[in-house]
């Protein structure tokens, strides 16, 4: 009975000797394909493009800066997409409820306001308290 990881390495092994047995002899060197005149100019190219955005430092900087810009990104929208929930939430519009006795939008909008203006006030008295008073 083989075992799975020696039936993975008999496969990868069989694999790579279909991939090899196409090319003749003397297009490999140990082992491997030699390479081309166009690998080459590729290789260049490559190599030129490297240099002339600073280097390996200078591309691994370039790389840092779009994955910021990816996550500033994600954040807007996610912080754009938290806002509309909270809207829809709490019913900013007033369009999904009727009023309540003689209470119109704006007053559902002032109420929400005074509660989130509280919320805050506690918060930041919370911080202003100094513990050495009351122990």
């Amino acid at each position: 009975m083989v075992s799975s990881a020696r039936l993975v390495v008999l496969l990868w092994m069989a694999a790579t000797a279909a991939a090899f047995q196409g090319l003749p002899p003397a297009a490999k060197v140990g082992g491997r394909p030699r390479a081309t005149e166009e690998d080459e100019d590729m290789e260049a190219l490559f190599q030129a493009r490297v240099d002339s955005l600073g280097g390996k430092s200078g591309v691994e900087i370039n790389v840092m800066k779009n994955k910021a810009k990816r996550g500033a990104a994600q954040v807007g929208s996610s912080l754009q997409s938290a806002g509309t929930s909270v809207t829809k939430f709490l019913d900013l519009q007033g369009s999904s409820r009727e009023p309540a006795s003689g209470e119109s939008v704006g007053g559902w909008g002032l109420t929400v306001g005074f509660l989130g203006l509280v919320v805050l006030l506690a918060c930041l008295q919370a911080f202003r308290l100094d513990p050495a008073n009351y122990t």
